[in-house]
């Protein structure tokens, strides 16, 4: 592009009959953005091309891209790659070769031989490498697989020329994952990787046999001493399993968060080596990987994320800015009430911090821009975009007029803070720009990197000053002392140290720490400094010799924040023990405790004051102290009542709930946890939340309310309001194709079915001489079956034109449901005070059979996911009975011995659950669907079971009782695989998420609904992994056995 340039200028200078240079000027240089820019914009370009062609090239274009990074040295570079090393099997093949010819004429790419005429090709500058962004969001993402394939690729290249099995990797370790590579939808393997990587599994296969079959025959020969031995051998490994699993338990005791997932890791491995007496032991270890997993998700995951409720308050005392996900909360200190909610950010929101005069509110987001807010009125004044990747750090300078910015894109800019213009950009970090900081007189700004260096800049230029070298591991956060003279940094190799402001030159380094420095801070009479680390203390320093004054000792997890108080007299420290501490600068010794919190206190602030202290932590709260008497002035919190519903999207991606009294219904993410948005204003309590099936659409009903909602689920707005009724919508639901909505309402007379798209009303389904009580699609939409109070028909109505199908008599009480078949050829209806069930024809509505043989009223007809059989079951009776339902006739009854609750069938079909309303009944039964047999009893809740359900993939049963807790059970075995407490009241409801990973919880007067997860002791071992892997590299005080643990594990 800079050579086109160049011929454009030529062609110009022609026609006016004048010679140039030939010469590009820099001008020409900086207009193009320089060569990184323009090879990543062609790149983004060429890469966007393909991809529309055929969206298969995105994966492709990504494996081919990534084998030409280089992993050694400092800083990314271009990496020489054999056009041998792009051969791919199958159709991949041509696709690859397509990418690389493209690239190679867009000149992203260059091709050439080398000394030995092999033919190669590689980027054609380094700046492709460092500058494209998805490049880097690839590498990033995909770093262990790109280890293990460089690792990989030699090996397969030897095998292959040499052809002999000793250069296999049928025993390594890393065998296992590469497997899983190879059978995965993103294979990356090459045609030579996957040849030796099936070879070596083949001759990992047959060794085993092998060997398996001279364990045998040498066992059979051996003496029972020997026998005996190898069975002692065996117990003495399953009794350090069991001591691992209790050491990990007592570090969860003690929120040692790291050491319990570390022992539940290794208690993992070691049951690899056990073959007798397995089974026990493998639920111990399974029961204690759940609990690892299940006790630091609500905080340490999201704190590995750098997401969390951050709290500040503004200079003039007055307001206080609370973070939660992509909200920004504005409150009032003396009250306690919530002023504005900052709804504007597109992903999660980073930093935030008040102008000096506390009149605007600056906010730093994960969506590669920072966002400068009117505090008074809560309305957004300015964008700053041009950031390449998220915005770590905000900060105003000491007169307000300028807001600087810190970005993981590697550069920190400079704004005018009147107009949001772009002053300057800091260039010359080598990575992320963790921490940006003006110096007291606005002079000099500093930036902290994760690239081990701290770097100080010339405010009024941009102009780069002085590089801080010395640190050993990147930087957390960098601060100058009040009188400007000193900086002082804070690093994850367990140090501080202390700068000379004006030359750069390192002063001291405060050693003692014996876990990364997360926080460094000066007392404002700058003569001490307090540093916070994760190894549970806190430490306070002399600022002018660099002498250890106080260790601020006692609490019991890591710590994430300190702070001293404006007087310089206290220091707050904020902890994942769930508390925060006030401590006396001078001596040390601990103020007072502020308990209260339920989960990790990730931020702690003084007032400007000093009269106040704010803690924030992940249950959701932020809480307001008296900094003298440590008495609670307030909570600022979320929801005040009991959680009474709670729904997954379709999808997955959200979760809906409802609350007691409350006139909102909310929309959470389902990987966070984070308050997507929450729905309506109504005068009346939210009743319920339903998705409709392709997600799109939220709607909701309201107690007493003549109406019902859709929201739109991307943006939570109301997209419009179905109205008409003279009474309480008592129900909505969506049609299984999406395009109808149909709704209830109390006591009338009618359902309405409307158009999903505009909201407008498609027809009335009418004729009901009493309130119509319940309304149900068929599975493929065509049709639409109504009930009514006191009715003995029920009703079948054409989707399309709204006429009435059918009516389906014959009961002389009430119809109670209607339900269709899951594929909807039949009707089922049952009929209150009747003891029969009836099912119709679909098409003709003609009785087909009737379901006699209870003896009471039948409460429930269920149809098999495949639609084979029917279950009845009744109120007052012990059995559920079983139909085929092409005959009508009796396949078997179940005997439960009391009055059955519920019957469900599991999605395969394979089984049934059951379960009893009565309290004295503490227990749910599984049951083969084929046979009747039973196969398992689930029973260890003190209370009677009131929820049985399977998962989405048939492996698990959850249940709930009339008390605190949920339980999951393997559906194969019957064994308990989780108890979920923490629940303060009775768990009111519990639901799986679409894919099976997780269960939600709710639970009677309780404001929380809780998310778990759930698996295999695979899936919880991968888990464990994912969370303690970074700790386990990068700590330098992990012991070195134990910084591999995870190696073999896939992300």
């Amino acid at each position: 592009e800079l050579y086109l340039k160049y011929l454009k200028r030529q062609r110009e200078a022609q026609y006016r009959g004048i010679t140039i240079d030939r010469a590009l000027t820099q001008a020409d240089y900086i207009e193009l953005g320089g060569v990184m820019r323009s090879l990543t914009q062609r790149a983004d370009l060429e890469y966007q091309a393909l991809v529309n062609e055929n969206p298969a090239y995105d994966q492709v274009i990504r494996h081919v891209m990534l084998r030409m990074v280089a992993l050694t040295g400092g800083e990314l570079a271009r990496r020489r790659v054999l056009l041998s090393e792009l051969e791919y099997p199958g159709e991949k093949n041509g696709l690859v070769k397509e990418v690389i010819e493209r690239f190679t004429n867009a000149r992203l790419l260059v091709k050439g031989e080398d000394t030995v005429r092999n033919l190669y090709v590689e980027p054609a500058h380094d700046a492709l490498v460092r500058g494209w962004q998805k490049l880097l969001e690839w590498k990033q993402k995909d770093e262990e697989n790109l280890l293990l394939q460089r690792r990989l690729t030699p090996a397969a290249v030897e095998w292959n020329s040499q052809q002999q099995a000793k250069f296999l990797w049928h025993a390594n370790p890393r065998l296992d994952l590469l497997k899983k590579v190879l059978n995965s939808e993103d294979n990356w393997l090459n045609q030579v990787e996957a040849e030796f990587v099936e070879r070596s599994v083949k001759r990992k296969n047959f060794n085993t046999r092998r060997n398996w079959g001279v364990a045998i025959a040498v066992m059979l020969g051996l003496s029972g001493l020997t026998i005996a031995a190898l069975i002692g051998q065996q117990n003495a490994l399953i009794q350090e399993i069991n001591a691992l699993i209790e050491a990990s338990e007592a570090n969860l005791l003690s929120n040692n968060q790291f050491d319990a997932m570390v022992k539940a890791i290794k208690a993992k491995k070691q049951l690899n080596n056990v073959w007798i007496g397995k089974d026990g032991v493998s639920l111990s270890v399974l029961g204690i990987l759940g609990q690892t997993v299940h006790h630091n998700q609500k905080g340490w995951r999201e704190r590995l994320r750098l997401q969390g409720t951050k709290v500040i308050f503004s200079p003039n005392r007055k307001h206080l800015a609370t973070v939660d996900g992509k909200t920004v909360r504005v409150w009032d200190v003396a009250t306690g009430e919530e002023l504005h909610t900052l709804q504007g950010h597109e992903n999660f929101v980073w930093s935030v911090v008040f102008s000096p005069d506390g009149k605007q509110l600056a906010t730093g987001t994960a969506s590669n821009t920072a966002l400068v807010w009117d505090v008074a009125t809560g309305k957004e004044l300015h964008t700053l975009s041009g950031h390449k990747n998220g915005v770590r750090s905000v900060v105003f300078s000491p007169d307000g007029q300028r807001v600087a910015t810190a970005s993981s894109d590697g550069n920190a800019r400079v704004w005018d803070g009147a107009t949001g213009e772009l002053l300057h950009i800091l260039r010359g970090h080598e990575d992320w720009v963790i921490s940006v900081v003006f110096s007291p007189d606005g002079k000099q700004l500093a930036t902290a990197s994760s690239d081990n260096t701290a770097r100080v800049w010339d405010g009024s230029t941009g102009k780069e000053l002085h590089i801080l070298r010395g640190h050993k591991s990147f930087l957390d956060s960098v601060v100058f002392s009040p009188d400007g003279k000193q900086l002082a940094t804070g690093s994850w190799d367990n140090t501080a140290r202390v700068w000379d402001g004006s030359t750069g030159k390192e002063l001291h380094i405060l050693r003692g720490h014996e876990s990364p420095v997360m926080s460094v801070v000066f007392s404002p009479d700058g003569k001490q400094l307090a540093t916070g680390s994760w190894d549970n203390t806190a430490r306070v320093w002399n600022a002018a010799t660099g002498q250890l004054l106080q260790t601020l000792q006692g609490h019991i997890s890591e710590l994430d924040s300190v702070v001293f108080s404006p007087n310089s007299k206290w220091v707050a420290t904020a902890s994942r023990d769930n508390t925060a501490r006030v401590w006396n600068a001078a001596t040390g010794k601990l103020k007072y405790t502020i308990e209260g919190h339920e989960s990790n206190v990730n931020s702690v602030v003084f007032s400007p004051d000093g009269q106040r202290v704010a803690t924030a932590s992940l249950d959701g709260t932020t809480r307001v102290w008296d900094t003298d008497t440590d008495e609670l002035k307030y909570t600022l919190g979320r929801d005040q009542t009991g959680v009474t519903s709670v729904v997954f999207s379709p999808d997955g991606k959200w979760v809906g709930t409802t609350s007691e009294g409350e006139t909102t219904a909310r929309v959470w993410d389902t990987d966070t946890g984070e308050l997507k948005y929450t729905l309506g204003r109504d005068q009346t309590g939210v009743t319920s939340v339903v998705f409709s099936p392709d997600g799109k659409w939220v709607g909701t009903t309201s107690e007493e309310e003549t109406t019902a909602r859709v929201w739109d689920t991307d943006t939570g707005e109301l997209k419009y309001t179905l109205g008409g009724d003279q009474t309480g919508v008592t129900s909505v639901v969506f049609s299984p194709d999406g395009k109808w909505v149909g709704t209830t309402s109390e006591g009338e007379t009618t359902a309405r079915v409307w158009d999903t798209d505009t909201g407008e009303l498609k027809y009335t389904l009418g004729g009901d001489q009493t309130g119509v009580t319940s309304v149900v699609f068929s599975p493929d939409g065509k049709w639409v079956g109504t009930t009514s109070e006191g009715e003995s028909t029920a009703r079948v109505w054409d989707t399309d034109t709204g006429e009435l199908k059918y009516t389906l008599k014959g009961d002389q009480t009430g119809v109670t449901s209607v339900v269709f078949s899951p594929d909807g050829k039949w009707v089922g209806t049952t009929s209150e005070g009747e003891t029969t069930a009836r099912v119709w024809d679909t098409d003709t509505g003609e009785l087909k059979y009737t379901l006699k043989g209870d003896q009471t009223g039948v409460t429930s007809v269920v149809f098999s996911p495949n639609g084979k059989w029917v279950a009845t079951s009744s109120e007052y009776d012990s059995r559920v009975r079983v139909w085929d339902t092409d005959t009508g006739e009796l396949k078997y009854t179940l005997e439960q011995f009391f009055q059955v609750a519920s019957v469900v069938f599991s999605p395969d079909g394979k089984r049934m659950a059951t379960r009893s309303w009565q309290y004295a009944y503490q227990k749910a039964l599984v049951w083969d669907t084929s046979t009747g047999k039973l196969l398992n009893t689930l029973q260890g809740h003190q209370n009677g079971v009131q929820s049985v359900l399977f998962s989405p993939n048939s492996k698990w049963v959850a249940t709930r009782s009339g008390h605190h807790k949920a339980r999951v059970w393997d559906a194969d075995t019957g064994t308990l695989k989780y108890t979920f407490g923490g629940n303060k009241t009775r768990v009111k409801s519990v639901v799986f998420s679409p894919n099976g990973k997780w269960v939600a919880t709710s639970s009677e007067y309780d404001p929380t609904v809780r998310m778990w997860r759930v698996g295999d002791i695979e899936d919880m071992l991968t888990i464990n992994c994912n969370w303690v892997r970074h700790y386990l590299q990068n700590n330098p005080n992990v012991e070195e056995s134990d910084r591999h643990l995870c190696d073999n594990i896939n992300k």
